[in-house]
């Protein structure tokens, strides 16, 4: 299955569809708001996705279609998720206040990126590649294994 997003103020929803089919199989609610990031768990056992607005995430079970857990707080105003190897880590880009793509609803505070255990649902630190600079806007993240 392939899972995608979208939302705005107000709206977070989610679709799972058949890539062979190309139909939607299910149809969900982010549980917040302005849904944008997702991504896959490398063992293939979760798919997060996370909401700009409300700074949330939800976790699903890409079998069942089931949410298995909600993040209240994942890091002011989430963009893009990417997760480590070992499927221990996620890493979600937060937006700084002021956006430099375009004026939206998603104005964070601080700019950098989230590290969350992915087995405990929680926050470890937060990275902030230019701390003090309010036009820092981190968008993309690629994970890769060093040997």
């Amino acid at each position: 299955h392939m899972f995608v997003n979208g939302g705005d103020h107000g709206v977070g929803v989610w679709y799972a569809v058949d890539v062979a089919t190309r139909k939607v199989v299910h149809q969900g609610s982010t549980r917040g708001e302005d849904a944008h990031g997702t991504w896959s768990t490398p063992d293939g056992r979760e798919v997060w996705m996370v909401n700009r607005d409300t700074s949330n995430a939800i976790v699903i079970d890409p079998t069942s279609f089931a949410v298995v857990a909600e993040i209240a707080d994942v890091g002011s105003t989430p963009d893009i998720v990417a997760m480590s190897p070992d499927s221990k880590l996620a890493f979600i880009t937060t937006r700084g206040p002021n956006p430099v793509s375009m004026p939206h609803i998603a104005k964070g505070t601080t700019p950098g990126i989230s590290v969350i255990s992915i087995p405990d649902r929680k926050v470890l630190r937060h990275i902030q590649p230019a701390p003090g600079n309010e036009k820092s806007d981190f968008h993309g993240i690629g994970v890769r294994i060093l040997r």
